[in-house]
């Protein structure tokens, strides 16, 4: 007869089979743990919209070289549904107030970049050049629109450059700026035209954006859509750009890089690796310069059947290199830094987006999606220096009857940290789109005790 301890031996191994895929499963939902210890100390979220407008995708920067911050989106002023154009907000003190007709103001007054009639303006991007002056680049019906800070205010009375004009769908699209110096600017952005998958192309300008480059260089030109760039000009070697992208094929996406080397007045590309994990289904990704390393935030999409649904559950990855970056074997396998599954709404973005930025040596990713038993998106959070999940998710908002979507993050070398995201209510029809903006300080390293993980 086999007794109970000989019975529970036998039966061991059986229960670590089934119950050991309960205990390592994180669902979709999982409410998220303790913010982590240095975390910044978020203000309260402030409109950065005109109250009865559209406002949609925002996009944030903090100047290098002052205390400038610039929040740049598209806006719908009329009831014409496809009658956006690009706006902005400025703030010369680190977003304690903000400029408006020669006078400080404690909220942001948004102003037009440029209007146009019954156009559709889509995909504004940033970036400041040394000397303070701000260059915007957007999507304006099919082309690529340029203009520099001078020819904001009045809305567009000087009218801006078309950078690429392009006649048919899909056009260009997702506009990507760095400016390396006062004359030095470079955009990168997705263009394809009827019957032809989008390429990601290059164009640079060497006189401030008076001019651009006629000869547009290939960065790639894959069989599949290449989309969703980011840059980054390398601070420590001005004469080097590097820049990820999602190559999609078909339902799938992939995430790649690529590096550009200045010659005169040529930037030679080298040639595109692949730095995702294979078979996998990566999105959107963003690139940040922290040190000498280059760091790499991204979507990561894993369908999984639910009561014969599929959902897409997300997460968010992260991958580096700290050197010979052209090589795929220099970059780290990509890594869950986000942990818990998140979702999205249908009706929302079908995909979440990332948001990522350097402070004192700790990479900040900040991510939106629907967690615990709530039915909206809420902005997150994590980092690098306590164990990124590890050490605690950020709930940077609270859901409630509201989704928060599409983060942005910019920093000041000191520690200061500004986000902004745009938030949309579904109560109010059509739904409200508004931009909202908070800062927070970092604390300094040291101040807070680092995760050690096993």
């Amino acid at each position: 007869m086999i007794n109970s301890l000989s019975l529970l031996k036998r039966i061991f191994p059986l229960l670590l089979l089934v119950l050991l895929p309960i205990v390592l499963w994180h669902p979709a939902g999982a409410e998220p743990s303790a913010p982590p210890s240095n975390a910044p100390d978020w203000s309260v979220p402030i409109s950065a919209s005109l109250g009865d407008h559209s406002d949609k995708v925002p996009h944030i920067i903090a100047s290098p070289y002052d205390d400038q911050v610039l929040i740049v989106y598209t806006s719908r002023t009329t009831d014409e549904a496809f009658s956006t154009d690009p706006w902005y907000a400025l703030s010369t003190d680190r977003g304690e107030t903000w400029e408006f007709g020669g006078s400080s103001l404690p909220s942001p007054v948004p102003q037009p970049i440029h209007t146009s009639a019954s156009v559709e303006s889509l995909q504004v991007n940033a970036a400041f050049d040394p000397s303070g002056e701000a260059h915007a680049v957007w999507i304006e019906e099919y082309s690529l629109f340029y203009a520099d800070q001078d020819r904001w205010p009045t809305g567009g009375a000087t009218l801006p450059t078309v950078v690429s004009p392009v006649a048919s769908a899909p056009g260009a699209s997702d506009p990507v700026i760095e400016a390396s110096s006062t004359q030095v600017l470079d955009v990168i952005w997705s263009e394809g035209s009827t019957g032809i998958p989008p390429d990601l192309k290059h164009a640079r300008s060497l006189d401030g954006g008076a001019s651009w480059s006629t000869v547009r260089s290939n960065i790639s030109t894959s069989e599949f859509a290449d989309e969703f760039p980011s840059l980054v000009v390398d601070s420590n070697n001005s004469n080097r750009l590097h820049v990820v992208w999602q190559i999609t094929e078909g339902s799938a996406g992939s995430i790649y890089y690529a590096q550009g080397t200045v010659s005169g007045s040529v930037v030679a590309w080298s040639t595109p690796i692949q730095i995702s994990a294979d078979a996998s289904n990566d999105r959107q990704p963003k690139i940040v310069l922290s040190g000498s390393q280059l760091v790499v935030s991204y979507s990561h999409v894993e369908p999984i059947d639910v009561g014969g649904e599929i959902v897409n559950y997300q997460l968010a990855y992260y991958t580096a290199c700290s050197g010979n970056c052209t090589q795929a074997s220099s970059w780290r396998n990509p890594e869950n830094i986000s942990g818990q599954f998140v979702t999205v709404n249908e009706t929302s973005p079908f995909y979440i987006t990332t948001a990522i930025v350097s402070v004192y040596g700790c990479k900040y990713v900040y991510y939106h999606g629907v967690v615990e038993s709530y039915v909206n998106e809420s902005v997150l959070g994590v980092n690098s220096c306590v164990g990124w999940s590890g050490g605690g998710v950020e709930r940077i908002t609270e859901p409630g009857g509201v989704w928060a979507l599409n983060p942005s993050v910019a920093a000041h070398a000191d520690g200061w940290v500004y986000l902004v995201y745009e938030q949309v209510d579904s109560s109010t029809p059509p739904d409200s789109h508004q931009v909202y903006f908070m800062r927070g300080e970092v604390p300094l390293p040291g101040l807070y005790l680092p995760v050690v993980l096993k």
